[in-house]
């Protein structure tokens, strides 16, 4: 496999400190100068970041994921999840894929690193596996349930229009697909290559 280095942007501030640790998410405050001068104690969450791949195939398929959760119900999504080794993110992306899918990619490429909120030192990697091949069983966690379905670029773009799919940080992504024929075409060469 191809490797991904990713240079992680340092989002909380060098000063601040942690105030609660929790099992996902940690508490930082700071002092903070503001315009009229005075000072305020801001406050961040921190968590451990999120690898989630869009499995792709050779005959132009995407592999999603029809998921059950005990805390979440069912839901749509790509595969992914909790990053625990930030220095190789694109080994975590790639086990994640393995695990809940069975699959393995001949080409994982970086797509976008997106921060959802501005409150929290959290990002969410995206990255592209091309030429995915099912090569094992799945190892799913138990708390899971996933069936893997491939599906066409335009039956995937149907589940963000019609307000299926998790994955709000890339959904405009597809819905400008859905609108604009340009757009699509571009998307499909990201995907696919």
């Amino acid at each position: 496999m191809n490797r991904i280095r990713i240079n992680r942007k340092k989002i909380l501030p060098k000063k601040a400190k942690k105030v609660f640790s929790g099992v996902i998410f940690d508490v930082y405050h700071w002092d903070q100068k503001v315009f009229d001068g005075s000072t305020q104690t801001f406050e961040m969450l921190k968590r451990p970041d999120t690898a989630v791949v869009i499995p792709t195939t050779i005959d132009r398929k995407i592999l999603v994921q029809y998921e059950e959760q005990p805390h979440k119900g069912k839901f749509i999504s790509f595969p992914g999840g909790r990053v625990s080794d930030p220095i190789n993110i694109d080994l975590e992306a790639a086990r994640e894929l393995s695990e809940e899918t069975g699959y393995s990619s001949l080409k994982l490429k970086l797509w976008k690193e997106i921060q959802p909120t501005s409150k929290m030192d959290y990002m969410v990697y995206y990255f592209i596996a091309q030429g995915c091949k099912k090569v094992t069983n799945q190892k799913l966690d138990k708390g899971e349930r996933i069936e893997v379905r491939p599906l066409s670029l335009d039956e995937l773009i149907k589940l963000f229009v019609e307000d299926k799919f998790r994955g709000t940080e890339i959904k405009v992504d597809f819905l400008k697909a859905y609108y604009d024929k340009n757009i699509h075409k571009q998307l499909e060469r990201i995907l696919f290559g």
